[in-house]
């Protein structure tokens, strides 16, 4: 009997040993610029057309379309919910988008009360785009990132959790939404003045990862000036999550109060900033309340100063989408040990990654596929202004490759690091340096 159940624990143990072989790999640490992915990047930047060529008298168009479901679907935001459908309406939904036109080139600037712009989304919107007389490369994406905004859109087995059924109608009714977005503000256009501002609002943001660690504090604008009519386009770090996991209502969650507080402007949209490692200081209040007091607050930050800045180089647009090469997936499941990436694409689908690059005048907007952190905004915002530019980073471009952190956290046992970082170390250094280099060929 003892010879038998050792035989039958050495077969338990040898198959333990094969599936982890089959399943699981070391974390490769070694620096990102040894890995093939950098010379990628480095190739594809090399064929990158940094060009400027077309320059004229600035207009602009504005439009909001409503997306808010007719019957309930499920929320988006917090895997703990999987997939729970929204019990009431707290707020219309919406996909705004801002069109600039210089007379040679057009640039659509788009945002959704989703909590990402969904990969599969955005390559529907990429399909259609021809028809509407656009580019992939003229279109820039991002999201408010509200964890109360609908799901359905998200096709694998994680996609279930964090966002619940998948429903293939879901993305076309997103994608026919933020095509007609295009078209109505496309067809509305105005002889526009451009200004760039940036107020400081330390009050509502902290580092959610380190106590008293940096801070992304500002909040940076756009604003589109005609005769009689303006809009505003402002960017923000603080995590929306004022609305916890509990509440089932669908929401804008903090940003919808934002710009509902702008009566000042004809037209406004939010974009969600380097909201990775950054959230909100909720304060000892129940949700709904937290979420108007955060609101009004960062509405008031935003309102406070009003030392708006000419962009200069006026007439200048210029867009591009570029491939992002990326390591091999390695979402942990331990310290030494990552899922190999035939289990990651498994759990996880497969979506195309890109950056996403924007030059209004000296204004330099860069759209990244994932939680940007703002921990690692400050450097780049120091070489952009040594560079005579504006730097206003966002997230969630229409791609999604998870959380990217300051490098110094990766072994800390946090969500960020630890379930939401999905490729491995040293991306925090890589994104920059990415950045970077896009920084160098567009002065």
């Amino acid at each position: 009997m003892g010879k038998r159940l050792l035989k039958i624990l050495l077969l338990i143990s040898s198959c333990i040993i094969c599936l982890a072989v089959i399943l699981l790999k070391p974390i490769d640490r070694s620096p990102f610029t040894s890995q093939l992915h950098w010379k990628e990047w480095k190739t594809e930047l090399e064929n990158t057309n940094f060009d400027i060529d077309s320059i004229g008298m600035f207009s602009a168009g504005w439009s909001k379309v409503n997306i808010t479901p007719d019957a309930p679907t499920p929320l988006a935001g917090y895997g703990s919910r999987i997939g729970k459908q929204f019990s009431s309406v707290a707020d219309s939904i919406y996909v705004r988008t801002i069109v600039i036109d210089n007379e040679h080139t057009k640039l659509a600037l788009v945002s959704a009360d989703l909590l990402i712009i969904p990969p599969q989304v955005s390559k529907l919107v990429t399909l259609k785009l021809k028809d509407i007389g656009f580019t992939k490369d003229q279109v820039y994406f991002s999201a408010t990132h509200s964890h109360n905004s609908i799901g359905g859109w998200y096709n694998s087995l994680v996609g279930y959790v964090f966002a619940g059924k998948y429903n293939h109608q879901t993305e076309l009714r997103l994608a026919d939404a933020i095509i007609k977005s295009i078209v109505d503000a496309d067809a509305g256009m105005h002889a526009t003045a451009i200004t760039f501002e940036i107020d400081l609002d330390s009050l509502d943001i902290q580092n959610r990862i380190e106590n008293n660690g940096i801070e992304d504090p500002y909040i940076r604008s756009l604003h589109f000036h005609s005769d009689s009519i303006s809009a505003a386009l402002l960017s923000y770090g603080a995590h929306p999550t004022v609305l916890s996991q509990k509440n089932l209502s669908l929401s804008r969650d903090y940003p919808g109060v934002v710009l509902n507080n702008l009566k000042t402007y004809d037209f406004s949209m939010f974009m969600a900033g380097a909201v990775g490692s950054m959230g909100t200081r909720k304060g000892k209040y129940a949700d709904t309340v937290s979420v108007k007091e955060i609101g009004n607050s960062v509405a008031v930050h935003f309102n406070s100063l009003g030392l708006q800045t000419n962009i200069g180089n006026s007439g200048l647009i210029w867009s591009k989408k570029i491939k992002l090469p990326l390591p091999k997936p390695a979402p942990r499941v331990s310290s030494y040990f990552a899922l190999r990436p035939w289990a990651f694409n498994w759990l996880f689908g497969r979506s195309e990654t890109y950056i996403q690059v924007a030059r209004i005048g000296n204004v330099l907007m860069v759209g990244l596929p994932c939680d940007f952190s703002g921990e690692l905004v400050e450097p780049l915002e120091k070489l952009a202004s040594s560079q005579g530019l504006k730097l206003m980073i966002t997230s969630f471009n229409g791609g999604y490759v998870g959380y990217i952190t300051a490098d110094k956290h990766y072994d800390e046992h946090t969500y960020e690091t630890y379930i939401m970082n999905w490729y491995g170390p040293n991306n925090g250094a890589y994104f920059s340096a990415v950045i970077k280099d896009i920084l160098d060929r567009i002065k």
